[in-house]
């Protein structure tokens, strides 16, 4: 007889049948492992630790608030600087308010167009704001005149305008770059090539490190300015809108909250309960605020992730920002066309 070849299906005369059989159950038996042979030679997935369900009952937005304004158009993204709040309105004027919640100015942009163009922020000579696409003007906070408008290639989804060594950060091109406006010369520097296509970035530059969430990606980014590159992706964050900086990176997703250790950029925690329209990082803890009025705000604890405060506000119904400041925390409801300073 021929030499048997195994994993084979010769056939052979019907006096040799059972002895086949047994050569190619034992051929078989060779070419393949066992169920717990190959788990042990594949790696096996990470498993992201999620955090536990709320345990917490809400109060109600009455028994922590301090004060409420109204302000027409749609109060949105709101930046601190300057011993005030500001907060950007959806026809690109911007609102200025005293700690305690009084409107100190309101400042009108010099033109406006739909569609609206998102952003605000404050870097240490003045507040810049995003008021009609293609531009950015600039408010000098000693007169809360706009001093300057220039035109920039800024996408209108980018609501945070941060700052460092003199710039303000801009996503251009379709979100594809990042590039810094200097303040001296109002001018734009070389681009930084961010590789896809970005919607939004964090409240603030770390060192040298900024987070770009790319939304219709599913991606953050992490680049370093200096250098002028990206140094990280975290992938499979669908529909990722939000990233703010505490003491570690924090992304609102389609999934919930996901916490990110910034050197590994590893999601070392998700909490599932919570929906995020806007979040911000503050230190220990995090500030997600929500639609629907049920979790209109939720704090969440860094180390942990737990939902440790969920404050309901079944009146304001509509998404908005949310934010810290000497103390208190502010909220935006731009539906409801409402500014809350609550202290929690």
């Amino acid at each position: 007889m021929a030499p048997l070849t195994p994993c084979s299906n010769r056939r052979r005369q019907s006096r040799f049948v059972v002895a086949i059989a047994a050569a190619m159950l034992a051929a078989l038996g060779s070419c393949s492992s066992s169920p717990d042979e190959k788990k042990a030679d594949e790696p096996k997935p990470k498993v992201t630790p999620t955090a536990p369900a709320p345990s917490v009952d809400p109060i109600r937005l009455g028994t922590v608030e301090e004060s409420r304004v109204e302000i027409a158009d749609e109060p949105d993204w709101m930046a601190t600087g300057f011993g005030s709040v500001w907060a950007l309105r959806g026809n690109g004027a911007v609102a200025r308010l005293s700690p305690r919640g009084k409107v100190q100015a309101e400042i009108d942009p010099e033109l406006y167009q739909p569609p609206p163009c998102q952003g605000i922020g404050v870097s240490e000579s003045a507040v810049w704001a995003c008021a009609t696409p293609g531009t950015i003007s600039r408010i000098d906070p000693e007169t809360n005149d706009v001093d300057a408008t220039i035109k920039v290639p800024k996408i209108n989804e980018q609501g945070r305008l941060p700052s460092s060594d003199g710039q303000v950060w801009l996503l251009t091109g379709d979100g594809d770059q990042l590039a810094g406006l200097s303040e001296e010369t109002e001018k734009l520097g070389a681009p930084i090539d961010l590789g896809t296509f970005c919607s939004d970035v964090a409240d603030r530059v770390e060192g040298s490190t900024l987070w770009v969430v790319c939304a219709s990606e599913g991606m953050l980014l992490r680049v370093d300015l200096e250098k002028k590159k990206v140094t990280g992706t975290v992938t499979d964050l669908p529909l990722a809108a939000s990233v703010s900086v505490g003491e570690d990176v924090w992304v609102g997703f389609d999934d919930g909250l996901a916490r990110i250790d910034p050197s590994s950029l590893e999601v070392t925690m998700l909490q599932e309960a919570v929906t995020p329209d806007k979040i911000r990082a503050v230190g220990d803890h995090v500030w997600v605020r929500e639609e629907g009025g049920d979790a209109f705000l939720s704090r969440i604890d860094g180390s942990s992730a737990e939902v440790s405060q969920i404050i309901a506000a079944n009146d304001l119904k509509s998404g908005g920002d949310v934010i810290e400041f000497e103390g208190a925390v502010w909220a935006t409801s731009y539906d409801d066309l409402t500014v809350v300073l609550l202290t929690p």
